[in-house]
């Protein structure tokens, strides 16, 4: 850089990398899935077909869900393609309520939650307590469906509806669905 010389930024060598792991992945007859691409990287989308994140919307007890500005930015990186979360937090201040909260959120952007663990690894693993599962459990037999049928119809950047309430957030997907999500507090 200081040297100016021309050179080929590494974002196109790590391109020419995940499409020729698609390729091969492809030809297989099965699916890339990549934890964080849209991450600085953006550009992968075109040969991911599932992309997620790692989050933590609990962190040090307090709410604090992903922005809609950034997932309205994940929806439309991806497009009709899945985005799914793999919520890592604390379990023990994960209510029942902010579970629903986290639910309602994916599915106004038609993205899949997930559970994991408050370290990434197998210690704390949400599925390896049957007490929360058990709590948790009409909440996904409830918008579980939902999230996926609105990600199956596919998400439409023109929602051709309008609200007089500013605060709502309206999603079209394919022809048939409109999602509203009120984030406020009334």
């Amino acid at each position: 850089r200081d040297a100016y010389q021309p050179v080929i930024h590494y974002d196109n060598m790590a391109h020419e990398f995940v499409r020729g792991i698609a390729d091969y992945v492809h030809a297989s007859g099965k699916l890339v899935m990549a934890n964080s691409p849209l991450l600085g990287h953006c550009l992968f989308a075109p040969w991911l077909d599932v992309m997620g994140t790692e989050t933590d919307w609990n962190r040090n007890n307090t709410w604090r869900p992903m922005a809609g500005e950034e997932m309205i930015y994940y929806r439309a990186i991806c497009r009709r393609k899945p985005f799914c979360f793999l919520m890592n937090t604390k379990w023990e201040n994960f209510t029942h309520t902010l579970c629903e909260k986290y639910m309602q959120r994916c599915l106004a952007y038609a993205m899949f939650p997930g559970f994991f663990s408050p370290t990434a690894s197998m210690e704390g693993h949400y599925f390896k307590n049957p007490a929360l599962v058990a709590r948790d459990r009409p909440l996904v037999k409830k918008y579980l469906p939902l999230i996926k049928l609105a990600a199956t119809a596919g998400w439409e950047p023109l929602t051709l509806a309008l609200s007089s309430n500013p605060a709502l957030l309206i999603e079209r997907y394919g022809n048939e669905y409109l999602t509203v999500f009120n984030d406020g507090g009334k």
